[in-house]
This record gives C-alpha cells, sequence and structure tokens, in this order.
C-alpha cells in the first residue's frame, strides 16, 4: 500500500514537470446569425371536458408564455449582433 502511494506521488511529480509553463488564453470572437421569427399558428378551437378546462388554458397560456419569451430572446440577440458587428 505504501508503494502504491509513494509511486503515484513520484509519478505526479515527473508529469507536473513536464506540464507546460505557459497558459493559452483563447480570444473571444462573437459569431453572430440573425435570427428570424416564426408566425404563430393561429388558435385552434379544441373540445375538452369540463373538468379538463382549467389544464387547457394552463396549457395554452405556458406556451404562449414560452413563445413571447424566444421571440424576445431574438430580439435581444439581433440588436446585440447589430450592435456589435458596427
Amino acid at each position: 500500500m505504501k508503494k502504491a502511494i509513494l509511486l503515484s506521488l513520484l509519478f505526479s511529480c515527473v508529469f507536473i514537470g513536464c506540464s507546460q509553463k505557459e497558459q493559452i488564453v483563447f480570444k473571444e470572437k462573437i459569431v453572430c446569425v440573425e435570427q428570424q421569427k416564426v408566425e404563430r399558428v393561429q388558435p385552434v378551437q379544441m373540445r375538452v371536458y369540463k373538468d379538463d378546462v382549467d389544464v387547457a388554458v394552463a396549457y395554452k397560456t405556458a406556451i404562449d408564455s414560452n413563445i413571447t419569451f424566444y421571440e424576445n430572446q431574438v430580439d435581444r440577440n439581433n440588436t446585440f449582433c447589430k450592435e456589435v458587428s458596427k
């Protein structure tokens, strides 16, 4: 057991001595792609049970909020890319 610990310490010291002394730092390069919004689908009337109306309305609200969030992301990305490219 002691030999294994000593050998692992020895090998770690050997490999530390072989490591690079210089740190490589990559410069940031922003790549912009113009994003486009997809038209929303027209609402469709569905027949659901009375017990499921609240679930369907909550589902529609969640989908609408997600779509709005991603449309705002597209707008922010496009304005950022326009500012960076100037």
